[in-house]
């Protein structure tokens, strides 16, 4: 019965494991990789499982030879040489059917390529080589280029809970980056996502110098060191490269702040320099300007940054438009954020609290609330800002001192101004915007206001919350009615016709 190509190829690697009179065997068998329309995935499993044992046996290793004679050593240096270089040659081969093989065959190519890396990686073929850094580097660009990017890079996210694979993975981006990788959109986007589904924490110490565990590492060693200067320049250089991209979309431009704020940011060298583009995506607005909002108030945060005009960029994202977004909630938040500091001028606070309480009239229910407590939160915060309570609370839309049409928040009169509109909130229907309007006739909380509790909140929770409150009877007739016809004696119907 004649052999499949199957069988005979599994005999050929028995017979090369088994003894080294088959070494001629290993030709064959990386020729099986040339047809890619003939490759099946039992034909790498064979492969993976052939390398996987040399690896294990440091068969391709230079020295470990104890009394061997001048000559033998020789011929097993030649040997091992010859090994090291098939061993060498089947990488392209292997990349070449993860981007032309079937696609059972390509999922297939990519697990065996990572099972290669993660064998060199615990068994080096060289000991000057620490980690196969070019082999994974092939891998990533060939998964960033391909068509089927998205199936690919849930497979390489296995093996991302690696702390090595995620050092080396920045650094193979890096350098494909910088080698004039073809960055069209499609491949620009991919690269970006790739990166965003690189599990970096925002706390150094926990990639860096946390206490290490053998499992942690694909190569199985504990002692794996991994420089975090390196890291931070790799981190920096992907910066650079990506948004020096000149044709970035709406789409690149929002994944790229992505992954600027939740990747980079935490690990760039020098953060201060991000400021100029978080900047311009901020006179963007929509979505990007949040985002970049975002950005901001972790500079500010974690670095004490002051930069100007960022409290006049913000200014100018409060807009009525703000309500029919998806990112309303972030936005507050946000807001919240950035205007926690009491060093703040009470001019440039004052503008703020009467911007939102402009907002807050024509606001829907759900959002009226926020934004009475935030305004309650930047009081508690400069409590200078009670003369709002104090001046004329009569005034009106046409009175009132205050200038929402002035881009400068710094020039608003908003000081001259008072919280006229928050009075007229507490006439309005809703419990649940009318109570919180009154805190201005209370003494004011020690603590403040917990925005968390309301961001989230949507149209049909307040309207269940509203109907499930018990509202009091109010009479609208000085009878009360029996039915739903009306009294005997009643003389609607002699001057009135139901039609």
């Amino acid at each position: 019965m004649a052999q499949t190509p199957q069988s005979s190829l599994k005999k050929k690697i028995n017979e090369f494991l088994a003894s080294r009179k088959h070494s001629n065997n290993l030709i064959e068998i990386i020729a099986s990789l040339d047809d890619v329309r003939n490759v099946k995935p039992n034909t790498l499993l064979g492969i993976q499982r052939l390398f996987v044992e040399l690896l294990k046996k440091h068969a391709m290793t230079s020295g470990g030879y104890t009394n061997e004679d001048k000559k033998t050593k020789e011929a097993e240096e030649k040997y091992k040489s010859w090994l090291r270089g098939c061993y060498k040659s089947v990488f392209p081969k292997l990349i070449n059917v993860l981007e032309n093989g079937d696609s059972d065959v390509q999922l297939q190519a990519l697990s065996t390529l990572m099972y290669l890396v993660q064998g060199e990686a615990k068994y080096p073929v060289s000991p000057k080589i620490l980690f196969p850094e070019d082999k994974l580097q092939m891998i990533i660009e060939s998964v960033i280029s391909n068509p089927f990017f998205s199936v690919f890079v849930q497979r390489l996210k296995e093996y991302f809970t690696f702390k090595d694979v995620i050092f080396y993975s920045f650094k193979c981006v890096s350098n494909i980056l910088s080698e004039n990788f073809n960055c069209n959109e499609e491949h620009l986007m991919n690269v970006l996502n790739f990166v965003k589904e690189i599990p970096v924490p925002n706390n150094r110490e926990k990639l860096f110098l946390a206490e290490a565990k053998s499992e942690d590492f694909i190569s199985g060693n504990e002692k794996t060191v991994l420089d975090i200067k390196d890291f931070c320049s790799f981190s920096s250089k992907i910066w650079a490269m990506l948004s020096g991209f000149k044709n970035h979309t709406t789409d690149s431009t929002k994944l790229l702040l992505i992954v600027l704020i939740d990747k980079l940011m935490f690990y760039h060298s020098n953060p201060i320099i991000i400021t100029d583009f978080l900047m311009n995506a901020l006179s963007l607005k929509g979505p990007i300007a949040v985002l970049a909002l975002q950005g901001m108030v972790n500079l500010v945060r974690q670095y004490n940054l002051e930069y100007p005009n960022i409290y006049d960029k913000l200014y100018d994202l409060l807009e009525p438009n703000i309500f029919y977004t998806k990112y309303k909630a972030r936005l507050f938040y946000l807001t919240d954020l950035l205007m926690m500091s009491t060093h703040l001028p009470e001019a440039l606070v004052a503008s703020f609290i009467k911007r939102l309480c402009r907002l807050s009239l024509t606001a829907p229910p759900q959002d009226i609330a926020i934004m009475i407590y935030l305004i309650g939160n930047l009081i508690l915060r400069h409590k200078g800002l009670t003369i709002l309570f104090q001046n004329n609370d009569t005034a009106t839309l046409n009175t009132d001192p205050f200038d929402n049409d002035e881009k400068d928040p710094y020039e608003t009169n908003a000081l001259k101004s008072s919280l006229w509109e928050i009075k007229m909130l507490q006439n309005h229907p809703l419990y649940s915007v009318n109570v919180p309007a009154r805190f201005i006739n209370n003494p004011l909380p020690n603590v403040e206001w917990d925005l968390g509790k309301y961001l989230e909140v949507t149209y049909d929770e307040l309207f269940t919350r509203e109907f499930k409150k018990k509202q009091k009877n109010i009479s609208t007739n000085f009878e009360q009615p029996t039915s739903m016809f009306q009294p005997s004696n009643a003389k609607l119907f002699d001057h009135f016709v139901l039609v």
